[in-house]
């Protein structure tokens, strides 16, 4: 089920998909994942997994994007740095999350 950004108000944690408005050289809706990295001073970044793009990374988070929690990304941090981190094509009013979801069986796309 989706939630618009900014009624979700928790830390985002790897797996979710952020679903975006695009535009060129995207489609007409670009999905992102958060995935978490190896790298400490860049552990989360946005991965792009729809459309032609799908498979490369879109940007590293900086390490000031972690939650207090000491893990999970910054629910706040991205709310106040969408138009310089986030896909700025976009406005953060037009992004929704998507949770992750196991899929029931084989055949459930």
């Amino acid at each position: 089920m989706a939630k618009k950004f900014k009624e979700f108000n928790e830390d985002l944690e790897r797996g979710l998909i952020l679903r975006c408005k695009g535009q060129q050289p995207y489609e007409e809706y670009v999905d992102f994942m958060i995935v978490e990295q190896q790298e400490e001073q860049r552990k989360y970044g946005l991965m792009v997994i729809s459309g032609y793009k799908a498979g490369l990374m879109y940007v590293s988070f900086p390490k000031e994007a972690i939650s207090l929690k000491g893990f999970d990304l910054s629910y706040e941090w991205v709310k106040l740095n969408w138009s310089n981190w986030g896909y700025v094509d976009c406005a953060l009013d037009d992004v929704y999350i998507i949770e992750r979801l196991a899929p029931k069986s084989f055949d459930d796309f």
